[in-house]
């Protein structure tokens, strides 16, 4: 049970700084977004999104 706390601390965190790292290169204004690379970052930056929401709910799951 300890190793899964840390395993979705670990998770949270880098998700968390992932999304900070992809939000930085999308507001640069030199780094280009044609096509594949814009839809292929938007992507990720959304599966970050529900990964760091599934770290927030899985506590609760694991309370009931």
């Amino acid at each position: 049970m300890a190793h899964f706390t840390v395993a979705i601390a670990l998770l949270s965190a880098l998700s968390i700084s992932m999304l900070g790292a992809g939000s930085a290169l999308a507001l640069h204004r030199d780094t280009p977004n044609p096509g594949a690379h814009g839809l292929a970052l938007g992507l990720s930056m959304l599966l970050l999104t529900a990964v760091v929401l599934l770290c927030l709910l899985a506590p609760g799951s694991r309370t009931r």
